[in-house]
C-alpha cells in the first residue's frame, strides 16, 4: 500500500519554509577510497554508499530501500551540523534539489530472516568485554561489546535482507561469525555451529522507501 508520493515536494517545502537550517559543512564528490565515518553531528567520507546516506536520511534501513543499482556505488561525502536534529531534513533537501529525487513510501511483503535462541546450543557469543567495534567482509563479521540486535544489524549488511532479534536477550556480547566465503547461503549452519542460534527464514509485511525517480550526480574532472 502506497502512503504517497510527495517525499520531494515535502523535502523541498520543508528547506523553503526552514530557512535557517545549513550546513556546517558540506561538499560531495567522486569516491577517493572506501572509508567512512558516521556521527550525530553528520557524515564525513572517502567513500560512502549513497543508499547508506539515504538511510540516515529518511530513518529506513538500507535493506528497505529500493531503487536503480547506481545508489549502492559510493560517494566521497562531508554533512557537517551544529544540530544533529538539522542532519535528516538538510539531507532530504539535498536529495530533492541535487538528485531530483522522487520517492514514497509503501508496505510489501519481503523475504527476512529471524534469529532465535536454541535450547542445549553446543557455542554461544561470549560476554561482552571493554572494546567496542565492528568488522564485516565477505566472510566474516567480528561484533565487539554488542546487543543481539546489533549483531542483527550487521547480519543485515551481508545478507542485504532484514534480520529480526527473537532471541530475548539484552545482554551485550562479543559475535565473531565466519563462514564460506561470498556464499551467504552457508550463514544459517554457521550461525548454529559457532553461535548457538537459528538463522530462520521468513516473510513479514514492512514499510519501504521506493524511489521514483533519482538523476545520477555527474563530476568535473
Amino acid at each position: 500500500m502506497k502512503t504517497g508520493l510527495w517525499l520531494l515536494a515535502v523535502s523541498a517545502a520543508w528547506g523553503q519554509s526552514t530557512p535557517s537550517l545549513t550546513w556546517k559543512e558540506f561538499s560531495i564528490g567522486p569516491p577517493i577510497r572506501g572509508q567512512a565515518g558516521f556521527s550525530r553531528e553528520g557524515i564525513r567520507a572517502e567513500g560512502v554508499p549513497l543508499k547508506r546516506v539515504l538511510s540516515r536520511a529518511y530513518g529506513m534501513p538500507e535493506q528497505r530501500i529500493l531503487g536503480p543499482s547506481w545508489v549502492d556505488e559510493r560517494f566521497a561525502m562531508t554533512a557537517l551540523v551544529d544540530n544533529p536534529d538539522d542532519l535528516a531534513p538538510l539531507l532530504q533537501r539535498e536529495f530533492a534539489n541535487r538528485f531530483q529525487m522522487l520517492a514514497h513510501r509503501e508496505t510489501r511483503e519481503l523475504p527476512v530472516f529471524v534469529l532465535r535462541v536454541m535450547e542445549g546450543a553446543a557455542a554461544s557469543p561470549r560476554p561482552g568485554g571493554t572494546d567496542r567495534g565492528a568488522t564485516i567482509s565477505d566472510r566474516s563479521i567480528k561484533v565487539n561489546n554488542s546487543t543481539v540486535r546489533g549483531f542483527a544489524d550487521a547480519l543485515a549488511d551481508v545478507t542485504q535482507r532484514p534480520v529480526f532479534d527473537e532471541t530475548g536477550i539484552d545482554a551485550k556480547m562479543d559475535f565473531s561469525l565466519s563462514w564460506k566465503p561470498g556464499d551467504a547461503g552457508s550463514l544459517p549452519a554457521a550461525i548454529k555451529a559457532q553461535l548457538g542460534m537459528q538463522l530462520v527464514e521468513e516473510k513479514r509485511s514492512l514499510e519501504i522507501l521506493v524511489i521514483d525517480h533519482i538523476e545520477k550526480p555527474h563530476f568535473d574532472k
